[in-house]
C-alpha cells in the first residue's frame, strides 16, 4: 500500500510540474509573440523552446529562472534570435538579436 501511494504522489508531481511548464511555455510564447508584433518583426516556426533552467535566489526563497528562445524576421529573409527570460511564471525580460543591434526589453518594468 504504501508503495502505490508514493507511485501515486510521484505521478501527482510529475503531471504537476508538466503542467507548470507548458503554462510557462504558453505564456512566453504569447509574450514573443506580442513582442514581435510590437517591433513589426515576423515570429518564425511559431514556437519557443527551453533554452536554460536554473535555481536562484530571490528574496531569500529559491525560485525556478527559466530562458526560453524563438526565431524572428525583420525583412521575410533573414533569419535572427531572441530570448525571454521567466522568474517562476514572472516575465523579466526579452533579448533580440535584431540586425540593426541588440534590444532589450524589460517586461518586468511593462507590467508595472
Amino acid at each position: 500500500m504504501d508503495t502505490e501511494l508514493l507511485w501515486l504522489a510521484a505521478g501527482g508531481l510529475l503531471l504537476a510540474a508538466w503542467w507548470y511548464s507548458a503554462q510557462a511555455r504558453e505564456r512566453v510564447d504569447a509574450i514573443a509573440r506580442r513582442v514581435c508584433d510590437e517591433l513589426g518583426c515576423q515570429r518564425l516556426d511559431e514556437t519557443v523552446v527551453l533554452a536554460r533552467m536554473r535555481l536562484v535566489r530571490n528574496g531569500g526563497a529559491l525560485a525556478l529562472q527559466r530562458v526560453y528562445r524563438f526565431e524572428f524576421s525583420t525583412n521575410g529573409g533573414n533569419r535572427c534570435t531572441g530570448e525571454v527570460g521567466l522568474l517562476n511564471m514572472r516575465p523579466l525580460w526579452a533579448h533580440l538579436r535584431h540586425p540593426d543591434g541588440p534590444l532589450h526589453v524589460d517586461l518586468d518594468r511593462m507590467r508595472r
